[in-house]
Parts: structure tokens; sequence; C-alpha cells
């Protein structure tokens, strides 16, 4: 375990919220952050390109048959994708979603094939396995048969019963098949995510998680007016554990207070590990005056339990909700500023602005 002394961890952490995001722990959050964003309209750029590959068939088919008209929808879908591509490659959102054109795609893809235009039952394969891609629940796949049961009576009449069998079941094997893929991408994502936003020793959110979830507050607040409430605490003289006890002793302190404090609060609240014995405890959806009556909960809770043998473990706490504040920056100080005088003022005690 590292110690880090109150003084120095409080600078650097106020550095990272509150400077002008060059810190290295603040530059992290929001790389991860764009990571996953770049990730995402990686993903829409190749289905985008996708589509409109195969809306070009699609088009001079309909233009080889005189029919204008939907010629004319698959000419003008693509070129909304083309111009929802230039915006993508500049990092910017797309006009129009990726879901429309797809989901176009397969009444035109009919009309061709009604006009004895076979061969088109091949564009359908693409389409079934970019599905569960654009329409990323299980609603997807649920579209997808559906779209291959409206299917199915028209393959099995214009083809032999072994073909139309065969490219039924093969579509069916597509739609599933990239619908396992895509899920399991996302469950690799998401376990990806949650490593990074977690302090390894605890188990509890670390302080990248925190940065992100006081921005989402501070919006929160902006946009509908909801409260949230921040406990800044830590351990009394946690360093004296470590220096008497050890620090295998020290971690297991850390955990255990950890696993205690998570006994007492909701399953929504955010329970952070800045570092050293630092902790930060978001509480969202709160209203006025909760945050103090919760931080002296967790106050008696750790001094009346037994985290160390022959040892009371006490923690101090700041606590300040985001009513009022100008910035997430801005909360952040004045809870910091509460922690300050907490421990100031004797410890085992919590203070409030």
């Amino acid at each position: 375990m590292i110690n880090v002394s109150p003084l120095n961890f409080k600078r650097s952490l106020r550095s990272a919220l509150v400077g002008d995001l060059v810190t290295p722990t603040t530059h992290e959050a929001h790389e991860s952050s764009s990571a996953i964003n770049r990730q995402i309209n990686s993903t829409q750029l190749y289905i985008l390109i996708l589509l409109t590959s195969l809306l070009t068939p699609i088009a001079i088919s309909f233009l080889n048959l005189d029919l204008f008209l939907p010629a004319a929808v698959a000419l003008g879908l693509g070129g909304a994708l083309l111009f929802d591509i230039y915006r993508l490659t500049f990092a910017r959102n797309p006009v129009l979603s990726p879901a429309v054109p797809l989901l176009m795609a397969f009444p035109l893809i009919l009309i061709l094939i009604s006009n004895g235009y076979d061969h088109g039952i091949f564009l359908l394969y693409p389409l079934l396995a970019a599905l569960p891609g654009v329409i990323r629940t299980n609603l997807g796949v649920l579209m997808g048969l559906f779209c291959l049961l409206a299917l199915s009576p028209m393959i099995y009449l214009r083809y032999e019963q072994v073909i139309a069998i065969i490219i039924v079941v093969s579509m069916g094997q597509t739609l599933l098949v990239s619908w396992w893929l895509m899920n399991l991408v996302n469950r690799r994502g998401i376990e990806h995510v949650k490593l990074i936003m977690r302090d390894p020793l605890t188990q509890a959110y670390n302080r990248r998680h925190l940065e992100l979830e006081l921005l989402n507050a501070h919006n929160r607040l902006l946009n509908t007016g909801k409260l949230s409430t921040l406990i800044l605490f830590d351990v009394d003289n946690f360093k004296k554990v470590n220096d008497k006890l050890g620090h295998p002793e020290g971690d297991a302190a850390l955990r255990a207070l950890v696993n205690l404090i998570k006994s007492k609060i909701r399953r929504t609240d955010s329970l952070c590990r800045l570092g050293g014995d630092e902790f930060a405890l978001l509480i969202t959806d709160s209203v006025d005056n909760i945050g103090p009556r919760i931080a002296e909960k967790l106050r008696e809770a750790v001094s009346s339990a037994t985290i160390i043998s022959d040892y009371q473990v006490t923690i101090s706490a700041g606590v300040c909700d985001n009513k009022g504040t100008k910035s997430a920056i801005h909360w952040f100080q004045k809870t910091d500023e509460c922690l300050y005088r907490a421990k100031r003022g004797g410890r085992n005690r919590i203070e409030v602005p």
C-alpha cells in the first residue's frame, strides 16, 4: 500500500480536478472516455461504409429494371450515408441513424426480388449481419428474425425447396453469429471499463471514476435540478497502523473499511478510493441535508466496528452537496475544505460548509 501525506495528496488531487486539466490522472480519464468514443465512432463508420456499398448495387439494379422511384430512394439514402461518413471522419455525430437506411434497405431488396432480380437475395446477408451492430439490443435480433420470417414465403416460392431451406437456415445462422459476436465484444468492453475504473486493492471505484461522475452529477444538476452529495473522508492517523502493524495489515484494514461502507450505502452510490487512506462517496439524487446524516451514520459505524484488533479506527469527513456550486471543481473544493476543518478540529468528526 502506498502512503501519501494528506497535504501532498490533497494538493495532487486538487490539481487533478482544479487546474487546467493537464495532470496525468485527468488526461487518463478523458483519454479513456475519448478512446471509447473513438471505438464507437469507428464501428459506426464501418457500418455506414457497409450500408453505402450495399445501396450502390441496389440503386444500379433498380435503374437496370427502369424502376426509377426506388432507385432514387436508394441513391438518396446513399448520399445521406456519405454525408454521415464525412461527419464521422471529423469526429462529429451522424445526422442519420444507421438504423434508418438499414431497415429501409430490406423493402428495397424485396422489391428487387419481386421484380425478378433473384440474386438480390444475397444482399440480405450483410444486412442481417449488420443489424445486431446497429440496434445494440436483443431487439435487433428479434427484428432480424421477423424480417427473415417475412421473407421465408417469398424464398420458398422463388427457389427450389432444398435451396430455399439452405438460404433461410444460413441467413438465420448469419444473424445469430453476428449477435453472439456483438455480445462478446460488448461484454469485453464492459469488463475493460470496469477494470480501469476500479481500485485493485479494495475493489472500490478509483479517482478516474470519481472525476467523470462529478462532471455527470454537475451536468445533471444543470439539466434536471437533481442534487448530489459528495463526502470526502480519510482514516485518522492511518500511518500509525502501517508503521505499527505493517502494510499487509493496513491493506486488510482498508478492504474491511470499504466492505463496511458498502454495506451501509445504496448500490447506486459511488464509493471511490482516491489513494492511500483517502476516499470519496458520491450520493446521487440526494435531498437537502441528507449528506451530513449519512456521513455521521458512517462515522459511527466505523468507530464502533472492529476493523483492526485492539485498535479503534475512526474517520474524518467533509460533506457538501452541489447546490449553488459553480462547477464540479468548485464542488470538490468546498468539500475538500470541509474535510480539512474536520481534521484540524480534532478528527473523528464531520464538517459541512
